[in-house]
């Protein structure tokens, strides 16, 4: 922004003048000598500028010193004349003065010639502003517009408000509390008041003069604060110098920081109000007189020839409304002053438009060009302030637009430097400004595009559009921003100004050219002489450094644009001279093309690039640049080609190192299309391999001018070469085969074959071809190829990448040469990995079998025969490994092998060394448990030559393992070549692999029935003693479990034992179990079944820390039964008894034991037993039984029973006799209710009365709970406490007629 004058881009804010706050000059220190004494007409700045240190020593501990010390920084915190402010509220541009600073005259009157009468009676008629362009004195007389001196008057010599630091006389303070001043001290008080007040009145009299509010703040003692005497004392001073009554005059006394901080920002809020009314007074005057003058119209009067014309109607417009645009932003009002701007602008630009008005290359027209550009900046500023991203940068487009078109009617055009120096300024004062904003807080928005948010608003732009509705993720709904609206960061045009400014460059270069052929008026011009000055090259790499600075930190993620400018960068240093660091940014910026492949990119900086390096003495680097072109087909320069350029350098000059110069040419393009083919994807040690090599170079590619010497080709990792291919001339066309015949890998001397080198383009290729043998395994393939060339001193390796296309050009099919002459023809190549071929030893004749009779059984060891027969005609080194494949389900597998055993794998057992035509055989155990299913196996046989045998088996499988890893990466990677690959060992190996699945199947399949029954023997009483005993055992609940077992087959189960652990089932005590009776061995068959009985008294008092899943265990010896006479040795399962779970009890049970059978008229007794179970419970019972005409019956029939408390019981004995005879007699029915359980249902009786029992309704009657009576002969339950009995046939007996 030095371009323009730093006061018509400053940022207007509210001038307060601050005197009385000199510093002592003792305590300043100043980097720098005394600034020049101020003039008449500016304010004096006392103590030091702005921004120096003010140090206090020791010998100042004044309290007012250090208070006017912190009053002098907190009043200066805005800078002096600030392009941007962000907070732009109710701040002051503070300025300290001395206290009798003057103001500069705001009228005077011309001086008065002493020889033009005329001119001394019209100019003495009025006075007027010394600014004026009607003053002669003025510099903008006669026809000025608005010259810079005129903001700096506002913005530092005229304040708006004026604030003076005095200090309040004080007398002393008394030697005691009760001591009071004399007559004489007051006096003497008042004298000092008195001078004070003068003198601010006198003060108060040039600012009021001014229209300029005048604050007084008073330096105080705290002790004066508290003085009765300090309110009179203010109200004289007040009255005496005519200030006014409203924040005119304050009290200070010294305070912290922070309340000074506090203090301040009040008396600058006191203040305001004063301030935007004296910028108003002054747009009040301005606008009055642009009315006036607006109202008086009419043409200029004519002068003689010899005078200037005077300042037209449309330049006092320009200046009224440019002034109430400054007043404007002096009062905040950016809306009010951005619209003065704009016609102010407007009206520029219709004077510029007239050549009568402005005739162009004047100092006028000059002036008006920079205020018109300030206007500019101003307006694109007040747009920024607001955030109108998009109108500030439409203007500055108008605005370049325009005065571009205004350029070119006065002969500035794009042929002109003058024209791309203005271009560049604009370009340059707006990234400047921007980084200003930026630092202050300005936002550049984000440029991304967006869809509505509202789906309803997005249908409804369609229709307007004249499209339907589109899906809400159609890209093509979505809204852009015109790329000339939209505000970049400062970078973008710190690049355009560059740019800009190398044309500039370039147009003064051709004015220098035509001045020195043909001179003109030019040379003479100011312009002219000022531009030669310039230095251009520091000026553009300036600002392209400027905008690579701010591309890094803005767009870090998009590199292509920062290097574009560093790019540019380059060429600036490559203009300036500066070979070196141009080469330095060259060499970077290309690193990312070629690795991306930008040809078109690359071209231009590979070009520049060579031309500085063949500046600097150092010849390598311009050696290996034109390889560089030559690969990506690049002319050296302008009628020059690349080639011809190489030949002609490497003829000129030496090298600076002996030896080879090895050429790098990782990233670069290659020359052409190099590929090796090998017919054959395996072959053994010792066969021969046949291969060929494909040269053919690209079209726009000068390989024919090239100084080639040799070609040597390197294969499988040799240091030496295998193919020495010597250059010859010839003359021959057409797809050349050379053959290399027959060699091997491991020969010493290397192939030497003669060929013309020149390879022709496409589609004409040199084919080598040939075959090649290996003695041990591993991998055949090119590794190396170099093209030696040879001119001169000079002697250059360029290696060559036979495994690599060209990403710039087509596709190219490889194929194989076949036949020769003219019956030769190109085969087509489609397996993968045609560039290498395995080379392996030769497979062995072993034969592998495997004999098992599935399913196997759980729980058993079941044999898997092995047999290995050695078919070969070598003695073979056997080993096997057996892999287990898991089961999802977690079993616990084992397989076994000789003395080994394990879970998962058998690692190389060795099965002996096998003669040719010998034979072993083993057997593999496999013992499954746990869940049923098949089981996979892999079985791994593996042989190998004795004299490959490694010194140990782990070496061995180790070996085996990093070949197989290799071989399995290289097939995961195409791109990873077998030769950087860990090489497969060196061993005469094969390995047979067999995958085994083996289904298993449960030998016995078992299901369980599960009742419970309650003893019958009765309860326990209370305090029976042998409850107390440690062994005592009490049980309420008793588990019949019924196991049944069935053999599924298809082999027979031979059951040797099947005995019960009694230590597995917990506290519960086993009662009886029937397998213990049984007779083993039993052979069950298939579909057989075999079934016994464990009978379990339940705990009724299981201790705390028994689980509730205790099981039982049944240890079950078994034997699979062999068709044949073969021993199979006998296996052991266990078989669990499901959890025991006593049914929920009620808590009062009741049961009769009758009879089975009974006789006609015979008496048999019939018991009735009723437990109290519940824990705490006393137990209320009432008896009925009820009369039944199939018997007679001796006992009671209703009768309330004694009170059972918990856990003790009751009996009742009656006799019946039957009088029936049959099979199911049902016995009387007995009725047991407990009087503690009762329920109120609805009355059946409907004539009942009312009952006087409180709470029970007349209509209600009470029922008891009955207790159910059980049939002790089939009282068995099930664990969800069903009966596991039909209950119908309970409580019956079989009555015959004779006795029993």
């Amino acid at each position: 922004m030095n371009s323009y004058p730093v006061e018509l881009l400053a940022q207007p804010c509210p001038v307060m003048f601050v005197a009385g706050l000199e510093a002592p000059p003792a305590q300043v220190t100043s980097p720098t000598t005394a600034s020049t004494p101020a003039t008449g007409s500016s304010p004096p700045m006392p103590g030091p500028p702005l921004g120096h240190r003010i140090q206090t020593t020791p010998a100042h501990h004044d309290p007012f010193v250090v208070l006017q010390l912190r009053l002098r920084d907190a009043l200066t915190q805005i800078p002096k004349n600030s392009i941007w402010l962000p907070d732009r509220g109710r701040q002051f541009q503070v300025h300290l003065v001395e206290k009798n600073v003057r103001f500069p005259p705001r009228k005077m009157f011309p001086p008065t010639p002493a020889n033009r009468v005329e001119e001394t009676l019209s100019a003495t008629a009025i006075a007027r502003s010394p600014l004026s362009p009607l003053m002669p004195s003025s510099p903008l007389h006669p026809d000025g517009l608005i010259a810079p001196i005129w903001m700096r008057k506002h913005l530092e010599l005229v304040p708006s408000v004026f604030v003076l630091f005095l200090r309040l006389w004080e007398l002393p303070a008394p030697t005691s509390p009760l001591e009071g001043h004399s007559a004489q001290d007051r006096e003497e008080e008042r004298r000092h008041d008195m001078e004070l007040a003068n003198e601010i009145a006198s003060r108060k009299k040039a600012a009021t003069e001014r229209g300029i509010k005048l604050t007084c703040v008073l330096l105080a003692s705290r002790r004066m604060l508290d003085d009765p005497n300090l309110d009179p004392r203010l109200t004289f001073i007040r009255r005496q110098s005519a200030l006014d009554s409203r924040a005119a005059l304050f009290v200070l006394s010294p305070v912290s920081a922070a309340e000074l901080t506090e203090f301040v920002k009040s008396l600058q809020d006191a203040l305001h109000e004063s301030a935007m009314e004296y910028y108003s007074n002054h747009s009040k005057r301005v606008r009055k007189k642009r009315n006036r003058h607006a109202n008086v119209g009419g043409t200029p009067p004519a002068l003689a020839p010899n005078r200037a014309l005077p300042l037209r109607p449309i330049g006092w417009s320009i200046r009224y409304d440019y002034k109430l645009a400054a007043f404007a932003e002096f009062r905040s009002e950016e809306e009010v002053a951005r619209k003065h701007y704009e016609d102010c602008w407007s009206q520029l630009v219709d004077m510029f438009s007239s050549t009568g008005m402005l005739p162009p290359r004047t100092k006028r027209w000059a002036e008006a060009k920079v205020l018109a550009d300030s206007i500019s900046v101003k307006i694109c500023k007040l747009y920024l302030y607001h955030g109108e991203h998009a109108r500030a940068l439409a203007h500055l487009n108008r605005h370049i637009q325009r005065f571009s078109e205004l350029s070119r009617a006065w002969g500035i055009g794009e042929d002109t430097y003058e024209y791309w120096s203005w271009q560049a300024r604009q370009q340059r004062v707006l990234a400047e400004m921007l980084e200003v904003g930026i630092r202050s807080g300005l936002r550049i928005p984000t440029h991304l595009p967006h869809e509505p948010i509202n789906p309803v608003l997005q249908v409804q732009l369609a229709t307007v559009q004249g499209h339907g509705a589109r899906p809400s993720g159609d890209l093509s709904a979505v809204f852009g921003e015109a790329s000339a609206s939209a505000l970049q960061h400062p970078g973008f045009y710190y690049f355009a100004a560059a740019h800009f400014t190398q044309r500039r460059y370039q147009q003064f270069v051709r004015a220098l050219e035509t001045e020195a052929v043909r001179p003109t008026a030019l040379s003479a011009t100011q312009g002219f002489l000022n531009e030669k000055k310039v230095d251009h090259h520091a000026l553009i790499l300036e600002l392209h450094t400027k905008a690579y600075d701010l591309f890094k930190k803005y767009n870090p993620s998009s590199l292509r644009l920062t290097l574009y400018v560093a790019y540019h960068i380059g060429l600036a240093h490559h203009s300036s001279g500066k070979h070196d660091l141009a080469a330095r940014f060259f060499e970077r910026i290309a690193q990312t093309y070629r690795r991306e492949s930008w040809g078109k990119l690359l071209h231009p900086i590979l070009t520049t690039w060579y031309a500085s390096v063949r500046q600097l003495p150092d010849g390598e680097p311009a050696v290996k640049l034109l390889f560089e072109m030559l690969a990506w087909g690049v002319d050296a320069s302008k009628g020059s080609k690349t080639a011809q350029e190489l030949s002609e350098f490497l003829k000129a000059s030496v090298p600076d190192k002996d030896g080879p110069l090895a050429l790098d040419t990782e990233d670069t393009r290659p020359l052409g299309n190099w590929r090796s083919i090998f017919w054959s994807p395996v072959v053994v040690v010792d066969a021969p391999a046949p291969f060929q090599l494909h040269l053919q170079t690209r079209s726009d590619v000068q390989f024919s001018a090239l100084p080639v010497d040799a070609l040597l080709l390197y294969f499988s990792g040799n240091e030496t070469p295998s193919i020495v291919v010597r250059h010859v001339s010839s003359s021959e066309q057409g797809a050349d085969y050379v053959g290399v015949g027959n060699f091997a890998l491991e020969s010493s001397d290397p192939v030497t074959v003669q060929a013309n080198l020149h390879v022709p383009a496409q589609p004409k290729r040199l084919v080598l071809g040939g075959a090649i043998s290996r003695a041990t395994p591993g991998v055949l393939q090119l590794t190396k190829a170099v093209l030696c060339l040879c001119e001169g001193e000079w002697k250059l390796e360029m290696p060559l990448d036979f495994d690599s296309s060209d990403p710039a050009s087509p596709h190219c099919q490889l194929l194989w040469l076949s036949g020769s002459g003219e019956h030769s023809k190109l085969i087509p190549v489609h397996r993968p990995k045609p560039n290498m071929t395995s080379v392996k030893f030769p497979p062995h004749q072993v034969t592998v079998s495997l004999e098992h009779k599935s399913p196997a059984y759980l729980d058993e060891s079941y044999p898997i025969e092995l047999k290995v027969v050695n078919n070969d005609q070598r003695s073979l080194d056997v080993t096997v490994d057996v892999l287990l494949q898991p089961m999802e389900h977690g079993a616990e597998d084992e397989i076994s092998l000789d003395d080994q055993r394990s879970t998962t794998l058998l690692k190389a057992v060795a099965l002996g060394q096998l003669e040719p035509g010998a034979a072993v055989q083993r057997t593999i155990s496999l013992f499954c448990t746990r869940a049923p299913g098949d089981r996979v196996l892999d079985i791994s046989v593996q042989s190998r030559a004795p004299s490959s045998q490694p010194q140990s088996q782990e070496a061995m499988s180790a070996s085996r393992t990093e070949a197989t890893d290799s071989a399995d990466a290289t097939a995961e990677d195409p791109n990873v070549s077998a030769s950087a690959s860990p090489q497969p060992p060196e061993l005469d190996l094969n390995e047979d692999l067999h995958t085994l699945v083996v289904p298993t199947v449960a030998p016995l399949e078992y299901d369980w029935d599960v009742t419970y029954v309650r003893p019958k023997d009765g309860m326990q009483e209370l305090a029976a003693l042998v409850m107390y005993d440690a062994e005592a055992f009490e049980s309420e609940v008793t588990a019949m479990v019924v196991l049944t077992t069935v053999a599924p087959g298809p082999w027979d189960v031979e059951v040797q034992s099947l005995v019960l652990d009694h230590e597995t089932f917990g506290p519960h005590k086993v009662l009886r179990c029937s397998a213990e009776q049984d007779e083993f061995p039993l052979v069950l068959q298939a579909g057989d079944s075999y079934s016994t009985t464990v009978t379990v008294a339940l705990t009724k008092y299981p201790p705390p820390l028994a689980s509730a899943e205790e099981h039982g265990e049944l240890k079950l010896t078994w034997r699979r039964v062999s068709a044949s006479d073969e021993i199979v040795q006998p296996s052991s399962s266990t078989i669990l008894l499901p959890p025991l779970h006593a049914p929920a009890d009620e808590d009062i049970f009741a049961f009769v034991t009758p009879p089975t059978t009974a006789c006609l008229h015979q008496i048999f007794p019939l018991r009735l037993v009723v437990q109290n179970r519940h824990p705490s419970r006393t137990a209320d019972l009432s008896l009925q039984l009820e009369p039944n005409e199939n018997f007679v019956i001796a006992g009671p029939r209703a009768v309330h029973l004694p009170l059972i408390i918990a856990g003790a019981q009751h009996e009742f004995n009656f006799n019946l006799m039957p009088l029936l005879c049959g099979q199911h007699v049902r016995l009387p029915t007995i009725r047991l209710f407990d009087n503690r359980t009762t329920r109120h249902v609805p009355s059946s009786d409907p004539y009942a009365g009312t009952s006087d029992a409180p709470g029970v309704s007349a209509t209600t009657e009470i029922e008891r709970a009955q207790i159910v009576v059980r049939d002790s002969r089939i009282d068995v339950r099930l664990e969800n406490g069903t009966d596991a009995f039909d209950v119908s046939q309970s409580l019956t007996v079989l009555v015959l007629t004779g006795k029993s």
